[in-house]
C-alpha cells in the first residue's frame, strides 16, 4: 500500500503514524506520479477541487486506476459541467498555492468520462454528515463518486451518464438563451416559498390544459 501527499510535513507526519504504509512526496497534477504503478483501488478524498488543474489529477488518476477510483470532493453550487477558480485560506489545509478550481459534480463526472473511465456512478447512500446532504435552503456541499472501468454491480451505487450542456461559449445566441433560461431559473429560486407553488401549479395547468386545446382544435 502506497500513499501520496504535497506536504512535507504531511508525508513525515504520517510516516510516524502509519510506518506500515509507503509515503511519497508528490503533487498529483504532475504526471510524474504515474511512474509509481497501476493499482486495483485508489482513493483521491478531499483533495481535487485543492488543485489548479484538476482535470490534469484526473487523467493522472485514470492512468494509475486499473479497476476503481473513489473520489470524495467539494463541488460548487451548479448544474453546468463547469468550474469556478476560488481563493482559498492560507493555510496547511488549503491547496498549496491556495487558489484551486472548484467544479461542480457535473463537472467531475464528465472529467471522469473523459479521462477515460467507461462507468461513474454515484453513492445512494452517503456519509451522515451534514456536508453530504441538502437540508431545507442549504444545498449539498460534498459528494462521493466511483469511476471504474468496468460495470459494477450494487445497491450502494447509481449509475451516472455524461452530462452534456446546451451552451456554446462561442456562439452569442446559444449563450444569450441559456442566460435567459438561468436568469428565469435565478428568479424562481429567490421566490418565497407559497409564490414558488403558485408558480409551480399555473405551469402545471398550462401543461395539463395545452393537450386538451390542442385536441379541440382537430
Amino acid at each position: 500500500m502506497i500513499a501520496v501527499d504535497g506536504r512535507r510535513e504531511n508525508t513525515e507526519e504520517a510516516k510516524r503514524r502509519v510506518p506500515q504504509v509507503t509515503f511519497h512526496l508528490l503533487n498529483v497534477e504532475d504526471p510524474g506520479i504515474r511512474d509509481l504503478g497501476c493499482f486495483d483501488l485508489v482513493f483521491c478524498f478531499g483533495l481535487l477541487y485543492h488543485l489548479e488543474n484538476p482535470f490534469q489529477a484526473i487523467r493522472n488518476l485514470h492512468a494509475m486506476t486499473s479497476k476503481l477510483l473513489l473520489v470524495e470532493s467539494v463541488c460548487f453550487p451548479g448544474n453546468e459541467p463547469i468550474m469556478a477558480l476560488v481563493d482559498e485560506e492560507s493555510n496547511d489545509a488549503q491547496g498549496l498555492n491556495h487558489i484551486a478550481f472548484y467544479p461542480t459534480e457535473e463537472c467531475l463526472v464528465k472529467m471522469f468520462y473523459r479521462a477515460g473511465f467507461t462507468k461513474v456512478y454515484r453513492l445512494t447512500k452517503l456519509p451522515s454528515h451534514p456536508d453530504f446532504h441538502a437540508k431545507n435552503l442549504v444545498r449539498q456541499i460534498r459528494t462521493i463518486l466511483a469511476a471504474s472501468h468496468a460495470p459494477l454491480y450494487s445497491e450502494l451505487l447509481e449509475l451516472v451518464t455524461e452530462p452534456r450542456t446546451p451552451i456554446k461559449p462561442w456562439d452569442a445566441t446559444s449563450v444569450a438563451e441559456n442566460q435567459n433560461f438561468i436568469q428565469k431559473l435565478r428568479r424562481f429560486m429567490d421566490k418565497p416559498l407559497h409564490d414558488k407553488a403558485r408558480t409551480l401549479r399555473r405551469f402545471l395547468e398550462r401543461r395539463i390544459a395545452t393537450p386538451r386545446l390542442e385536441r379541440h382544435k382537430k
